[in-house]
């Protein structure tokens, strides 16, 4: 799991996020197929922050989707 960022208006810099400051449980910890079981705070939370800190590596450690030919 790991920290979000967020920006105090347009002119600032994106800095990350005080771990103390993400929503309890973390929304990774409550990663879900339905956005309909997420909570309202949550949905929240991740919509006011669309970013996070560090990249986000695939589950499995390799892609899950793979284009082999050109559209």
């Amino acid at each position: 799991m790991g920290q979000f960022k967020a920006q105090q208006t347009t002119s600032h810099a994106w800095v990350p996020i005080p771990v103390e400051n993400n929503p309890v449980p973390h929304p990774a910890q409550v990663c879900v197929n339905k956005s309909k079981e997420l909570t309202d705070n949550t949905l929240t939370f991740i919509r006011n922050h669309p970013l996070m800190d560090r990249s986000v590596n695939p589950a499995g450690g390799k892609p899950m989707l793979i284009q082999t030919q050109g559209l």
